[in-house]
């Protein structure tokens, strides 16, 4: 079966390199984060559209806690 599979590798990794793939992941994980009733997976994908997308008009929140020593 691998053997089947390696050939289609390097065109599976080209389209989810462009544009459209990552499109589709984000579309696939907000998705699956709207079946759930927490927030952790929609700040997940809020934070992997504003990483793949630096256009987009999703805005982060970070609370940044620094101990001293």
């Amino acid at each position: 079966m691998r053997k089947l599979a390696k050939p289609f590798l390097p065109l599976l990794y080209a389209f989810l390199r462009s544009n459209a793939g990552k499109k589709l992941l984000l579309d696939l994980l907000k998705a699956a984060s709207k079946q759930t009733t927490n927030t952790l997976d929609d700040q997940a994908v809020n934070f992997l559209q504003a990483r793949l997308d630096p256009n987009s008009t999703t805005t982060l929140q970070w609370a940044v806690t620094r101990k001293t020593c």
